[in-house]
């Protein structure tokens, strides 16, 4: 969000980062890449225990850092009806954590890519909120970093008790690594493959790949394929956003049947559209 308010989180947030910022650093770049400890960050809480299987509503969206002036009501509108909430790009400021905190039904749980060297060190990752409580959380850090700025990418990966089942739901949140070659952002990928392997369950794996590229985009597909994965489609129109005719965000699942899926514009809050799903198990 445009304005960083001064509230008592932000000046713990001065004190305890502050102290570590001189080895926390990424080069001179202007932020601070947080100590394993520091990365995952709970606000709010779930209002209950189980996501219903019969319907599980799903938002992705990357919103740009809640940047542009309709971001906020345009959060609260499409995130209304919904269960799970894949988000790229998060920001973590004072304002945005009090907003996230209130929330009386939703648990956000964030992996923190960076912190900026400013004002109130706002921080920026990865997001997965969920009207049901996760009971586990993994945090993936990329092992390349971006160029120039040397930040890494982060993925999230959270799971959901079904009800009335011993199943459960793994929700992978990734935010593919960018201006590399399709073998760099292998290598991310590897990572939360790895984990989806690992998993019994039904999985959603979502978010934002940056996927520009034909390459990456096989890059992507190919291992999606491998861990039996399909891609969502959108039946309505594909108005996902896209560089050189590859789109950058996409939706898969393993174990789940879709029962709705679209593209909803957002132009006036984010450079990316929405994408809202419905699943069923």
């Amino acid at each position: 969000m445009k304005k960083l308010l001064l509230l008592p989180i932000s000046v713990f947030l001065v004190f305890s980062l502050n102290a570590r910022a001189d080895n926390q650093k990424a080069d001179n770049s202007g932020v601070i890449i947080p100590s394993d400890e520091e990365v995952v960050r709970e606000l709010g809480k779930a209002g209950q225990a189980f996501l219903n299987p019969n319907s599980i509503k799903v938002l992705v969206w990357n919103i740009f850092k809640g940047d542009k002036e309709g971001w906020e009501p345009s959060f609260d509108r499409l995130k209304d009806d919904r269960d799970v909430l894949v988000l790229q790009e998060m920001l973590l400021d004072p304002q945005m954590e009090t907003k996230l905190e209130a929330d009386p039904f939703f648990q956000f749980i964030s992996a923190i890519s960076f912190i900026y060297d400013k004002d109130d060190f706002p921080a920026t990752g990865v997001s997965t909120a969920s009207v049901a409580k996760s009971n586990k959380t993994l945090w993936l850090r990329s092992p390349d970093r971006e160029p120039l700025i040397k930040t890494p990418k982060m993925s999230l990966i959270t799971v959901y008790n079904l009800y009335n089942s011993l199943e459960k739901l793994l929700v992978a949140n990734v935010h593919g690594i960018n201006f590399v070659r399709a073998r760099v952002l292998a290598r991310q990928l590897d990572q939360v493959f790895e984990k989806i392997s690992q998993h019994k369950g039904p999985v959603i794996l979502a978010g934002d790949f940056n996927t520009w590229t034909k390459r990456k985009m096989r890059t992507l597909k190919e291992r999606a394929a491998k861990h039996l994965l399909k891609e969502v489609t959108y039946p309505n129109g594909d108005k996902r956003k896209s560089f050189m005719g590859n789109p950058l965000d996409h939706v898969f699942v393993r174990g789940l049947k879709t029962l709705s899926s679209q593209i909803v514009e957002t132009k006036e809050a984010s450079d990316h559209n929405a994408i809202q799903a419905e699943f069923s198990w």
